[in-house]
């Protein structure tokens, strides 16, 4: 049994009055269904749309491939509470180091009634999870939404074997030390509840397990199993027609230029605001690249009803509408906001330079699929903070994320690198991709699972 707050589907109604069913294009779904590959496997998800809570209460069978979807129904109220003030606005930022002496949530009563929410929507995962899996059954509960699932199935189903996996990096003790103490505790008691925990990274495992043994007294089953990509289905995907018209157009758009090209998430800790900041001072030291490189970046939004999440939207645009008109143009960085997979890729084929600089990430897949399907040996500049950086800091040119002189510097040798140096570090990374593909990464989860 998968749990995930997002299903590996998306639901849409059809002419019929019906559910159309398409694959999941965000988050952590897509790199679990392609883990999966035609296993047999019930699914248990949050129904976070309209065609989610139909098909729940109406008792639609979803399924996709052989993977059979689940959804659990929460008040409007309670999910809002749960996914967006404390999964979205306090577990990210924390884990992601967001806060700081400026900004850190406060812990009042609004607060704690929110925990409240958060701790129902977990306890009503777990009935699912208990309700639908058989007597011994291996079930691998993902991400910061479900901290707390652990504690509920060890009282309600302890012949289960079980295993979490946190796909975002998980904090320091300093920073642990944010939260109120009650609940820290319950936090690090309710993960350490679960047969095992698992990480992208030492980096992260090690914060976990020195966190649970210097707060709680004892050491906890945990282990570090970085997930990797398939390239072979990666780059059948790029053959697609719609990805190569996609990426024939931007070459032709882009003629003579080199370019240095993103994709992300429009949200904090992708940190897009210093990746043009470097891009400017890039320019500014060296005029006459203004008219020989340009910056592609394209982005899907996110979190839209966040507050916080507006204002670095604002803030993005407005950095790269004034950066734009420093230089005289709107073709200088092209900014692009849609969720459009195939134009993801299509950048992809195309980039001489790909940029990947996040405050912080439990892994950034970006990072190896990029090297998996660009065909031109392009470079990659990216953050020591992105958990991927463990494994590919051989090949890829490290920056301090923060750091937007370094990244400057790091665009410039990237674009002057010799092709002799540049082959010998897409080799190295090359390696680094064909390690622990989806489907050899969850076995050794499953295998993980007590």
């Amino acid at each position: 049994m998968i749990v995930a707050n997002r299903s590996p589907v998306r639901l849409s109604k059809n002419s019929h009055g019906g559910l159309s069913v398409h694959h999941s294009i965000g988050g952590v779904a897509p790199s679990l269904v392609s883990a999966l590959q035609d296993q047999k496997a019930d699914w248990v998800a949050t129904a976070l749309s309209e065609e989610d809570i139909f098909a729940a209460k109406e008792a639609v069978s979803v399924d996709i491939g052989d993977i059979n979807v689940n959804f659990v129904v929460l008040p409007p109220d309670i999910l809002e509470l749960s996914y967006n003030k404390i999964a979205n606005e306090v577990f990210w930022f924390l884990c992601h180091g967001l806060f700081n002496a400026a900004y850190t949530p406060v812990f009042d009563k609004s607060f704690f009634a929110a925990w409240e929410a958060y701790r129902l929507h977990n306890e009503k995962i777990a009935d699912a999870i208990c309700e639908g899996a058989s007597y011994g059954a291996k079930v691998m509960v993902n991400d910061y939404h479900f901290f707390l699932v652990g504690k509920y199935l060890k009282i309600k189903r302890p012949d289960l074997e079980t295993t979490y996996f946190l796909h975002i990096p998980f904090p320091t003790l300093e920073e642990l030390h944010i939260l109120p103490s009650v609940l820290r505790e319950e936090l690090l008691r309710a993960m350490s509840a679960y047969g095992s925990c698992g990480f992208h990274t030492q980096r992260w495992c090690q914060r976990y397990q020195k966190a649970v043994s210097e707060v709680l007294g004892i050491k906890p089953k945990a282990y570090a199993t970085p997930l990797g990509v398939d390239p072979v289905s990666l780059r059948h995907k790029a053959l697609d027609g719609v990805v190569r018209d996609q990426a024939e157009r931007l070459s032709k758009r882009f003629a003579g230029k080199k370019i240095i090209y993103r994709t992300d998430r429009l949200e904090p800790s992708k940190n897009l605001i210093r990746g043009f900041l470097a891009f400017e001072e890039l320019l500014v030291e060296n005029p006459s690249l203004r008219a020989k490189t340009v910056f592609f970046a394209r982005t899907y939004l996110s979190r839209e009803k966040s507050k916080y999440y507006q204002t670095y939207k604002k803030e993005v645009f407005d950095e790269v509408a004034r950066i734009n008109q420093r230089f005289g143009g709107d073709d200088v960085i092209e900014f692009v906001t849609d969720d459009n997979y195939e134009l993801s890729l299509a950048g992809m084929l195309i980039y001489d330079v790909l940029l990947v600089n996040p405050v912080r990430d439990g892994m950034n897949l970006v990072a190896k699929e990029g090297v998996a399907v660009n065909p031109k040996e392009g470079l990659l500049i990216l953050s020591q903070e992105a958990g991927a950086y463990e494994e590919m800091r051989g090949g890829a040119l490290g920056v301090n994320p923060y750091d937007v002189s370094e990244t400057a510097n790091a665009m410039k040798k990237a674009l002057e690198m010799d092709n002799q140096e540049k082959s010998a570090r897409n080799a190295q990374l090359s390696e680094v991709i064909m390690k622990n593909p989806p489907a050899l990464w969850l076995s050794e989860l499953l295998e993980q699972a007590i």
